[in-house]
């Protein structure tokens, strides 16, 4: 039987933060989290307090991922994006104390991976910052909507959901901000010129008389948002572009490549690039790929909640660069290598050592509010690096990793250089009674990680077999109920009715669970049905495992 094929769905929408005086800039994964050293095996050392937060950018939630598991069906790989999951979960920030500006912060975690039980060590970076945000003045902001008014946005109340987040945004502005409204199907058009939103009636009419018809012209509704952008920027003024689509290019230039080239010039100049996606047919990579290098976040427009947490509660955000030319570069001690990296596009691992490069650095942070509380926080992200052992090579070596961080600091021009070193005492590749954290805040971080590493898994493993994808649920479940019942966390309640939903879907497509016959981490082979299309809520046609791994070889 002929194998299916899938249309990867491009995933999480993408609309900048702003402050509530007068921006909205890009809103990132805030990375929190401090190295303290000397913690031993099962202890935990917290520091308390917090600074501000400081984030890189890309996808800011996991809507598509949810949009999937509540219409019954089994999501795919690309629905989950870590940057977006890890955006989802609240951390509070212990405090920076590297004597600099902006703090690279670590964590190292050795405990056991939740499906099957193996050793897993894992190191988490991020950044946060000394800076006060209350003391940085907001610019005046230009902003530019481009919204895909094609005929696929008729259905499912995409048309609606935009409008009203549209109205949302001209409503939240201030008078000194600027904002111009475009329009592109199989044409491109400027409803709007950049102009003062102090009489926001014609930009609300404009709004009002949007309606749904013809292609997508994809490259010309972006190239003309970012050339009005580019027309009016200036060091005294914010420029952002918030581009909304529902499918993929079908007019005019439908290269992803070509297009993510084309915004790349105009981004370079300083423009600001959020990208917001709608439906169940859009282009994931090339709708995150925008946000990723556009500084800009990437979010999911699922439903009319979620109009609320895109449109109007990231406005509540202050967000705004605070450094660039940023780069870290990883060294592994002798005794592990460094393996697959989660939440960012930007690591190259070289066996003993790692590189990340970064464009900007933002400052990040709700304003008037503590606790963030449910939904999209736009501010948990990070990067989690597993750490492979070798304890053959370690030869009594205790350093897991040493760090370099280089930034320059957008205020002075200065260029800051921090070394992180982080040392276990423990031996690779053994768990300790209790495990291992070297911050309290590890704790929750590693359970978040270990719940994106189990539903990716099952995502991974439901394009050929349901029923294992039931019984990696199933474990994940386990281990995650464990937890919270000790811990009691609001963020991993929802992850846990999230697996449940996920389970939940499988078993009315006719799965059960399947106990693997393990190779290493849990590959399956045995008797089991195969489904070609994991990514939509529409099944493919169910053959043999056999088959499907013959199909693969070809």
């Amino acid at each position: 039987m002929k194998r299916q094929t899938c249309s990867h769905n491009s995933f999480t929408q993408s609309i900048l933060p702003r402050i509530s005086s007068a921006i909205i800039a890009v809103a990132i994964a805030t990375m929190t989290v401090i190295f303290v050293s000397g913690c031993g095996a099962g202890q935990a050392d917290s520091s308390g307090g917090g600074g501000g937060n400081v984030g890189t950018n890309g996808a800011q939630d996991i809507g598509l991922f949810r949009k999937i598991l509540d219409e019954g069906g089994i999501p795919g790989e690309a629905s989950l994006d870590a940057n977006g999951f890890f955006s989802e979960h609240y951390t509070q920030l212990p405090p920076p104390d590297c004597g600099s500006p902006i703090c690279l912060q670590a964590m190292l975690a050795v405990n056991r991976d939740w499906i099957w039980g193996d050793y897993r060590a894992t190191l988490q970076l991020a950044f946060n910052t000394t800076i006060d945000i209350s003391t940085l003045e907001a610019k005046p902001l230009d902003l530019v909507v481009v919204v895909d008014t094609s005929g696929s946005m008729a259905t499912d109340q995409k048309m609606t959901y935009a409008k009203q987040g549209i109205h949302m945004l001209i409503d939240g502005l201030d008078p000194e901000d600027r904002m111009a409204l475009i329009s592109y199907d199989t044409d491109v058009r400027v409803l709007s010129e950049l102009q003062s939103v102090e009489d926001a009636t014609a930009l609300h009419d404009a709004v009002d008389r949007l309606v749904p018809i013809g292609m997508t012209n994809f490259h010309g509704g972006l190239q003309t948002g970012l050339q009005t952008a580019a027309d009016s920027v200036s060091t005294d003024r914010e420029t952002r572009v918030i581009m909304l689509s529902d499918g993929v290019p079908t007019q005019g230039i439908t290269s992803t490549t070509t297009i993510l080239e084309m915004a790349e010039g105009y981004i370079a100049d300083g423009i600001g690039l959020t990208t917001i996606g709608m439906g169940l047919d859009f282009n994931v990579e090339l709708m995150r790929g925008l946000a990723e290098r556009g500084a800009g976040n990437f979010y999911f427009l699922e439903n009319s909640a979620a109009i609320e947490e895109v449109f109007a509660e990231e406005l509540k955000y202050f967000v705004t660069p605070i450094a660039d030319s940023v780069s870290m570069e990883v060294r592994s001690g002798k005794g592990y290598l460094l393996g697959e990296v989660s939440g960012t596009k930007f690591w190259e691992t070289k066996n003993y050592g790692g590189m990340l490069t970064i464009p900007t650095l933002f400052l990040a942070g709700r304003i008037g509010e503590e606790d963030p509380g449910p939904g999209r926080r736009g501010g948990g992200s990070s990067f989690f690096v597993e750490l492979l052992p070798d304890a053959s090579q370690a030869d009594g070596d205790t350093m897991v990793t040493e760090i370099t961080f280089t930034y320059r600091l957008r205020e002075t021009d200065e260029i800051k250089e921090q070394k992180v070193r982080i040392e276990y005492p423990g031996i690779p590749g053994e768990v300790p009674q209790g495990g291992y954290y070297s911050n309290e805040a590890m704790v929750k971080n590693n359970a978040v990680y270990n719940i994106y590493q189990g539903l990716l898994k099952a995502c991974r493993t439901a394009e050929t077999s349901h029923n294992h994808a039931l019984w990696i649920l199933e474990e994940l479940e386990k281990t995650a109920l464990q937890w919270n019942e000790r811990y009691d966390d609001d963020d991993i309640a929802d992850d846990l009715a999230l697996i449940q939903q996920f389970q939940g879907n499988l078993r009315s497509l006719g799965a059960t669970p399947l106990d693997p016959v393990e190779y290493p981490h849990g590959y399956y082979a045995g008797d089991d049905m195969y489904y070609g299309c994991s990514i939509t809520n529409r099944p493919g046609s169910p053959v043999s495992l056999p088959t499907a791994l013959l199909m693969a070889l070809l």
